[in-house]
């Protein structure tokens, strides 16, 4: 099937308001929820900007496990002098 480039805007268009709807449902839930039951909304903690700044890096976090990758794959540890 041929794609279009109205048909792929359109899809797009469609998959990011789907997005949207979601994140407008969940908060209306939430609010909804904290007015009806606030006893039973959760108590979130925001996550630390460190953290969120090592998963938005993903390389680098996984540097050490491709340094240990290469290093199964050569068979142990370089000698060293």
């Amino acid at each position: 099937m041929a794609t279009t480039p109205f048909s792929k805007l359109a899809y797009q268009t469609l998959q990011q308001g789907k997005g949207l709807a979601g994140l407008v449902h969940k908060d209306l839930s939430t609010r909804l929820m904290s007015l009806v039951a606030p006893e039973a909304v959760p108590s979130t903690e925001s996550v630390p900007p460190e953290l969120m700044s090592t998963l938005r890096d993903p390389p680098a976090a996984l540097a050490p496990a491709a340094a240990l990758a290469a290093l199964l794959a050569t068979g142990g540890f370089p000698d060293r002098d």
